[in-house]
């Protein structure tokens, strides 16, 4: 079986799917994809038999996860907490659902730039 790295943008009705050129390999696949993701569009690692023709709209497609080695959906934002242990929403943090607590910034280099505790009073 020979995969093939997919990008899938996801719609609001429909979805489109496009193969990501030049992957080497899953972490590959997601830093090629990364700038022409939305948050919620998915990547896959899986056969081209897993990208599905939309019934209703045959000029759209779909992944099939079910057929995938890797698959993941690309999220934005995070409860974090800073050192004084205070939740706050993190909107800058982009993440992959299947690597919960590894973060990227808008340019895909890992999120460092978590809150602090000093306020601005």
């Amino acid at each position: 079986m020979n995969n093939k790295f997919y990008w899938e943008a996801v719609g609001e009705c429909v979805s489109q799917v496009t193969e990501i050129e030049g992957a080497k390999d899953w972490d590959d696949a997601k830093k090629l994809a990364f700038n022409n993701m939305s948050e919620g569009d998915r990547i896959a690692e899986c056969p081209a038999s897993a990208v599905k023709e939309d019934g209703q709209f045959p000029e759209f497609h779909f992944i099939d996860k079910d057929e995938c080695k890797n698959y993941a959906t690309l999220q934005k934002g995070v409860w974090a907490t800073t050192k004084a242990n205070e939740d706050y929403w993190e909107s800058r943090a982009w993440w992959f659902d299947d690597e919960d607590d590894t973060f990227y910034d808008g340019s895909f280099k890992k999120f460092d730039d978590w809150e602090d505790d000093e306020s601005e009073d």
